[in-house]
């Protein structure tokens, strides 16, 4: 679903440029400032979402797991828990976190873990809150005083 969204963000960038290109050629201004202002609100829009998604939320929680694979169409790590709902596992630019395969293998089969997500749940989206870390049970008892 990401590929998708990115596709459609690229598709809409592109139609913005050829816009640009046909109104310069056109040698109208207005329509040029329009096309340089839609393609400004584009992009502001794609950084507002990619915020909300890598920063929004972050929280420290213990989840009992219960499976894990590689779900979905876009073969995402999934992790599905008891009490935390169904998890992913991906990179993330806006955080430099490109380590998901290291944590994948972190995260136990089944049991108790505690993790550092960060991220809602958007169901019409596919997004998942997103595993940022996995911390060490001295970690996790020491924070919960």
């Amino acid at each position: 679903m990401g590929l998708i969204i990115l596709l459609i963000v690229l598709l809409i960038v592109a139609g913005v440029a050829v816009f640009a290109a046909y109104a310069q050629a056109e040698g109208d201004w207005r329509l040029t400032a329009f096309a340089v202002v839609l393609f400004v609100v584009v992009i502001v829009i794609v950084g507002v979402v990619g915020y909300f998604r890598d920063y929004h939320d972050e929280h420290v929680a213990t989840c009992h797991v219960n499976s894990k694979d590689r779900g979905g169409e876009d073969g995402a790590y999934r992790v599905y828990t008891s009490d935390c709902g169904v998890l992913g596992n991906g990179d993330s630019w806006l955080r430099a976190k490109f380590d998901s395969a290291d944590i994948w293998n972190e995260i136990p089969d089944s049991g108790e873990v505690r993790l550092r997500l960060v991220g809602t749940r958007y169901p019409m989206l596919s997004w998942f809150p997103n595993v940022l870390e996995v911390l060490p049970a001295e970690e996790s008892a020491a924070s919960s005083r």
